[in-house]
């Protein structure tokens, strides 16, 4: 699988970027073995549990390889030679410790099967100390995801014309696209069919037959939630996570946390249990556990359909409602907790306690009654049972600023 290993400003000199732990030879002042990925090239573990980066986006000190600046262009140059006849690829970046990646450049079909690839940081994204990624779906082979990440600075540049009006911020960029990983969502990859991403972002690219014109690739695959097994809110990061469709960045000073509704903002919301459920046994009676997005399964009395010498196990999955989703959530055990064995695969002194929510496709939030302002101030979401609800256009002679509408 090739892996990047270098990059490049378009007319300057050849300024090296490597991957988290890289090797002594792409990144001189990596001189511990210890800290080298002997694997870069191989792909993410199947259950998601080192999505995103590795885990390696927690290493600290945070050390940067390469400085970028917004508006610039400049090269990619992968390694390595298994390429599985291509597939589909994002580069992309995160201010927030790898909880979310928004998308800058998609390679849609036929992807990797040059070694070098252009990509621009768009001139409106924040100057600060930010994560690169870059992610793979292959076409051929196992139903894989590959993901390598660098720690990289930016400072501000020259304003250029931006390609597409829809984009003018970087909280207006898509979400990567994922699949293959159990423990982050229930999508797959198809062998012999290269991806089509549904919002590929400001800058795209097509290969082996591909084009505009293609349906995008089913599910609901790029939401930034639940967020990575590996991400940790470790207090330094250019920004806190705020996954809404088209909100604002919350820097990470004035971040609002979760209030215990299973807010965006929850570093602890577990994944999407998918697979075999008797991993998460035992279980509390009557409780929920969220398969996917539309579905879940409740936990009973095991009347010997599920083989398990548990008494209480998960059964009979359901769809939800119309305009609902099931949202993953974690419920501490007190004395009215029927079942007090610690859940298997669930944070100490917590259990699966998932609910049926409104849908909240523009993401989750934690303030009730809360404001956030889109199209540059014209428009305006309200924060809702957890979930952004779109308001539509602010009144005439006013602007939604900071949170909040005032006169314009």
């Amino acid at each position: 699988m090739p892996s990047p290993q270098s990059m490049k400003e378009d007319g300057e000199q050849e300024r090296q970027d490597s991957p988290l732990r890289g090797s002594i030879k792409f990144d001189p002042e990596n001189k511990s073995y210890q800290d080298i990925d002997y694997s870069m090239t191989s792909p993410l573990d199947p259950d998601g549990s080192n999505f995103p980066c590795k885990g390696y986006q927690n290493d600290r000190p945070i050390r940067t390889t390469v400085t970028y600046a917004a508006g610039s262009t400049y090269n990619m140059t992968l390694a390595g030679t298994a390429t599985h006849q291509g597939g589909s690829c994002q580069i992309s970046l995160s201010y927030d410790n790898g909880a979310t990646f928004r998308v800058i450049k998609s390679m849609i079909g036929g992807c990797p099967l040059v070694s070098t690839y252009d990509f621009t940081i768009p001139s409106y994204v924040p100057s600060g100390t930010a994560l690169l990624g870059w992610t793979w779906q292959n076409e051929v082979g196992n139903r894989e995801f590959y993901m390598n990440c660098a720690e990289v600075s930016i400072i501000s540049g020259v304003s250029r014309r931006r390609r597409r009006d829809t984009y003018n911020s970087f909280e207006s960029l898509p979400y990567i696209w994922k699949a293959n990983l159990e423990g982050v969502n229930d999508c797959t990859t198809s062998e012999g069919e290269d991806p089509v991403y549904p919002n590929p972002g400001p800058d795209v690219v097509y290969g082996n037959g591909r084009s505009s014109s293609d349906s995008p690739t089913s599910g609901s695959c790029d939401s930034p939630t639940p967020y990575g097994q590996t991400y940790k809110d470790l207090g330094d990061s250019s920004s806190s996570p705020n996954p809404n469709g088209n909100g604002t960045a919350t820097p990470a000073s004035s971040a609002v946390h979760g209030n215990g509704s299973g807010g965006g903002n929850n570093p602890n919301r577990p994944p999407y249990a998918t697979g075999d459920l008797t991993r998460y046994l035992p279980c509390v009676p009557g409780s929920f556990i969220c398969t996917s997005q539309t579905t879940w399964k409740t936990c009973n009395y095991n009347d010997g359909s599920v083989s398990s010498s548990q008494t209480w196990v998960y059964v009979s999955e359901r769809q939800v409602a119309a305009g609902m989703e099931c949202l993953p959530f974690l419920s501490p055990y007190n004395s009215q907790t029927e079942q007090y064995a610690q859940q298997e695969n669930v944070a100490g002194g917590s259990y699966r306690d998932d609910r049926i929510v409104r849908a909240r496709p523009d993401g989750d939030c934690d303030t009730d009654g809360a404001l956030q302002c889109t199209d540059g101030g014209q428009q305006f979401m309200v924060c809702d049972h957890g979930g952004w609800v779109r308001m539509g256009s602010v009144a005439a002679g006013t602007t939604c600023s900071n949170g909040k509408i005032v006169a314009a």
